[in-house]
Protein backbone atom coordinates (compact mmCIF):
# COMPACT_ATOMS: atom_id res chain seq x y z
CA UNK A 1 0.00 0.00 0.00
CA UNK A 2 1.40 3.30 -1.11
CA UNK A 3 0.89 6.62 1.13
CA UNK A 4 -1.81 7.64 -0.78
CA UNK A 5 -3.74 4.48 -0.15
CA UNK A 6 -3.25 4.65 3.52
CA UNK A 7 -4.40 7.84 3.59
CA UNK A 8 -7.43 7.09 2.15
CA UNK A 9 -8.09 4.09 3.70
CA UNK A 10 -7.47 5.74 6.99
CA UNK A 11 -9.93 8.40 6.99
CA UNK A 12 -12.14 5.90 4.93
CA UNK A 13 -12.01 4.25 8.11
CA UNK A 14 -12.66 7.32 10.29
CA UNK A 15 -15.41 7.99 8.39
CA UNK A 16 -17.14 4.57 8.22
CA UNK A 17 -16.37 4.53 12.39
CA UNK A 18 -18.41 7.92 13.47
CA UNK A 19 -21.12 6.72 11.27
CA UNK A 20 -21.33 3.85 13.41
CA UNK A 21 -20.89 5.84 16.53
CA UNK A 22 -23.55 8.44 15.73
CA UNK A 23 -25.80 6.07 14.21
CA UNK A 24 -25.42 3.12 17.79
CA UNK A 25 -25.02 5.32 20.00
CA UNK A 26 -26.32 8.68 19.53
CA UNK A 27 -29.45 7.65 17.06
CA UNK A 28 -29.95 4.52 18.66
CA UNK A 29 -29.73 5.97 22.41
CA UNK A 30 -27.29 3.02 23.02
CA UNK A 31 -26.75 2.53 26.82
CA UNK A 32 -24.83 -0.92 27.63
CA UNK A 33 -25.95 -2.28 30.53
CA UNK A 34 -22.26 -3.01 32.21
CA UNK A 35 -18.83 -1.87 31.57
CA UNK A 36 -17.98 -4.93 29.45
CA UNK A 37 -21.02 -4.73 26.98
CA UNK A 38 -19.89 -0.83 26.84
CA UNK A 39 -16.01 -2.43 25.33
CA UNK A 40 -17.15 -5.13 23.47
CA UNK A 41 -19.86 -2.81 21.46
CA UNK A 42 -16.61 -0.04 21.39
CA UNK A 43 -14.55 -3.05 19.95
CA UNK A 44 -17.30 -4.41 17.60
CA UNK A 45 -17.43 -1.11 15.63
CA UNK A 46 -13.54 -0.65 15.66
CA UNK A 47 -13.58 -3.97 13.87
CA UNK A 48 -16.51 -3.53 11.97
CA UNK A 49 -14.96 -0.33 10.41
CA UNK A 50 -11.59 -1.47 9.28
CA UNK A 51 -13.34 -4.51 7.91
CA UNK A 52 -16.01 -2.34 5.96
CA UNK A 53 -13.65 -0.10 4.76
CA UNK A 54 -11.04 -3.36 3.59
CA UNK A 55 -14.27 -5.25 1.70
CA UNK A 56 -15.25 -2.36 -0.05
CA UNK A 57 -12.44 -0.89 -1.56
CA UNK A 58 -11.13 -4.81 -2.37
CA UNK A 59 -15.03 -5.39 -3.97
CA UNK A 60 -14.75 -2.13 -6.08
CA UNK A 61 -11.00 -2.77 -6.79
CA UNK A 62 -9.54 0.31 -5.32
CA UNK A 63 -6.60 -0.89 -3.70
CA UNK A 64 -6.18 -3.68 -1.13
CA UNK A 65 -5.77 -1.95 2.32
CA UNK A 66 -4.15 -3.68 5.71
CA UNK A 67 -6.31 -4.48 8.52
CA UNK A 68 -2.60 -3.98 9.96
CA UNK A 69 -2.91 -0.42 9.08
CA UNK A 70 -6.57 -0.20 9.58
CA UNK A 71 -7.68 -1.21 12.63
CA UNK A 72 -4.70 0.81 14.91
CA UNK A 73 -6.22 4.04 12.67
CA UNK A 74 -9.57 3.04 13.50
CA UNK A 75 -8.63 2.70 17.25
CA UNK A 76 -7.00 5.60 17.91
CA UNK A 77 -9.87 7.46 15.91
CA UNK A 78 -12.02 6.19 18.19
CA UNK A 79 -10.31 7.02 21.19
CA UNK A 80 -9.15 10.44 20.12
CA UNK A 81 -11.31 12.73 18.79
CA UNK A 82 -14.62 10.36 19.05
CA UNK A 83 -15.49 9.40 22.07
CA UNK A 84 -14.98 12.43 23.66
CA UNK A 85 -17.04 14.27 21.42
CA UNK A 86 -19.56 11.55 21.25
CA UNK A 87 -20.01 11.91 25.40
CA UNK A 88 -19.79 15.70 25.06
CA UNK A 89 -22.45 15.84 22.21
CA UNK A 90 -25.46 17.82 23.47
CA UNK A 91 -27.91 16.53 21.21
CA UNK A 92 -28.68 14.37 18.35
CA UNK A 93 -29.18 17.08 15.60
CA UNK A 94 -27.87 16.31 11.77
CA UNK A 95 -25.02 19.35 12.59
CA UNK A 96 -23.78 17.43 15.40
CA UNK A 97 -23.75 14.16 13.54
CA UNK A 98 -22.12 15.62 10.58
CA UNK A 99 -19.64 16.90 13.23
CA UNK A 100 -18.72 14.19 14.23
CA UNK A 101 -18.37 12.27 10.75
CA UNK A 102 -16.01 15.76 10.36
CA UNK A 103 -14.11 14.67 13.31
CA UNK A 104 -14.05 10.97 12.01
CA UNK A 105 -12.17 11.99 8.71
CA UNK A 106 -9.86 13.97 10.36
CA UNK A 107 -9.17 11.62 13.14
CA UNK A 108 -8.48 9.02 10.02
CA UNK A 109 -6.39 11.23 8.42
CA UNK A 110 -4.49 12.16 11.78
CA UNK A 111 -3.64 8.89 12.96
CA UNK A 112 -3.10 7.60 8.97
CA UNK A 113 -0.19 10.31 8.58
CA UNK A 114 2.71 8.47 10.13
CA UNK A 115 2.21 5.13 8.43
CA UNK A 116 1.50 7.06 5.18
CA UNK A 117 4.74 9.09 5.95
CA UNK A 118 6.85 5.89 6.66
CA UNK A 119 5.24 4.35 3.49
CA UNK A 120 6.74 7.48 1.25
CA UNK A 121 9.96 7.07 2.92
CA UNK A 122 10.64 3.54 2.40
CA UNK A 123 9.25 3.57 -1.08
CA UNK A 124 11.61 6.73 -2.14
CA UNK A 125 14.92 4.77 0.11
CA UNK A 126 17.30 4.12 -2.29
CA UNK A 127 17.70 0.38 -3.00
CA UNK A 128 21.35 -0.93 -1.69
Amino acid sequence: MDWKQTLAGGSATGVVLATLVSLIMIMGGLEPPSAGAAIAVFIGMIFLSAYSVKKISQSMGWFDPSLKVLIPVSTMTFILPLLGATFGAPNSDFTTLAFLVLLGLLGGIFWSLPIAGWAYYSSTRDPQ
